[in-house]
């Protein structure tokens, strides 16, 4: 069982004052409040799981790591990361369920904060099932892997950051939109999977370089658009494996691509559900890159428009489609 010293205990509990590991379960089911020692470096795993304090709970600047399911379940009026300049790992699912008065975890200030845990091959992550408003560190470059995998509040993120890594968003229910930073360069795959979010705005990630497979498989907003019109370095859409996933794959948003885009990489729209606005420079459409997609409007193509691959829309349906000045005779091998 998860029983510990003081589940069910509602007292005002003092710790030791030279204590450095709060034990596993310790507070567990606890009902009262905590003053945590100065020399604390370690909250183990489920230290205060459905418990419900009476007070906010300060932690201290010795603080080095909190463990799985530290303060899932948790009920508090705040829970205080400011003075954690020493903060450097979070274990997964540590705020799932989670609830606070304030509403707000916030980890702007613990700028040695690096490590979010994901065990095993579970897609837990740090912040699944927490419905709080997070900020992260503000020197943070690298998002990791499923770390708001589940998650249903909303996000601040640093200006700092360069990469999504995969999953880091799946299945998420945003409560606000999401702005990504100007100073983002790379987004991996199924980033955003499975998203709800109000909206996605990339119009200020003019060093976004890349975008991998299956990002915006299923993801839904309430604007319903994708806007990269801005985004005049990503020129990557990465395809790996043998699958034929690409970025867009069961994507149902409108599309709007880079206003400087030549070529469209093979299998980007396959199994595309939506609708998009092409570059006006485009040149090249890839190997069956709106294969087995469902377009909701017509398209037309560019005068600028030279290729368009084998198979390119190859088992699509498309309400029109409209050629300006391009010669047919420049398509490939089946691309309709």
């Amino acid at each position: 069982n998860r029983w510990g010293t003081f589940t069910g205990c509602g007292e005002h509990v003092i710790l030791p004052t030279n204590m450095t590991i709060l034990p596993v379960c310790i507070f567990y089911g606890f009902k009262g409040s905590v003053d945590l020692p100065l020399t604390l470096e370690d909250i183990s795993y489920n230290s205060f799981t459905n418990s419900n304090l009476t007070k906010g709970l300060i932690l201290p600047a010795s603080l080095k790591r909190v463990q799985n399911n530290a303060f899932s379940g948790m009920t508090i009026p705040s829970l205080d990361f400011s003075a954690c300049i020493n903060l450097e790992e979070l274990g997964e699912q540590s705020f799932n369920g989670f609830k606070s008065n304030l509403g707000i975890l916030d980890f702007s200030k613990n700028k040695s904060l690096t490590r979010f845990l994901k065990e095993g091959l579970n897609r837990w992550g740090t912040f699944t099932g927490c419905g709080e408003h997070v900020i992260l560190p503000t020197n943070m470059t690298v998002l990791p892997p499923c770390t708001f995998y589940g998650f249903k509040g909303s996000v601040d993120l640093p200006q700092t950051i360069e990469t999504i890594s995969f999953s880091s968003f799946s299945n998420s229910v945003l409560t606000k939109g999401l702005i990504l930073p100007a100073s983002l360069k790379k987004v991996e795959d199924n980033a955003f999977s499975g998203v709800s979010a109000p909206s996605l705005n990339f119009l200020a990630s003019i060093n976004l370089e890349e975008l991998g497979n299956n990002i915006f498989n299923g993801f839904k907003s309430n604007l319903g658009i994708l806007d990269f019109s801005t985004n005049k370095s990503l020129t990557r859409f990465l395809r790996e494996g043998m699958g034929r996933w690409g970025t867009f794959t069961n994507c149902n948003q409108h599309v709007i691509l880079p206003v400087n885009l030549t070529a469209i990489p093979s299998c980007s729209f396959y199994g595309f559900k939506g609708s998009v606005t092409f570059s006006p420079v485009l040149e090249t459409i890839g190997e069956s890159a709106f294969a087995n997609s469902v377009l909701t409007k017509g398209i037309v193509f560019p005068n600028s428009l030279k290729t368009i691959g084998t198979k390119a829309f190859y088992n699509s349906t498309i309400p029109s489609v409209s050629f300006e000045q391009m010669d047919p005779g420049q398509s490939g091998v089946s691309c309709f």
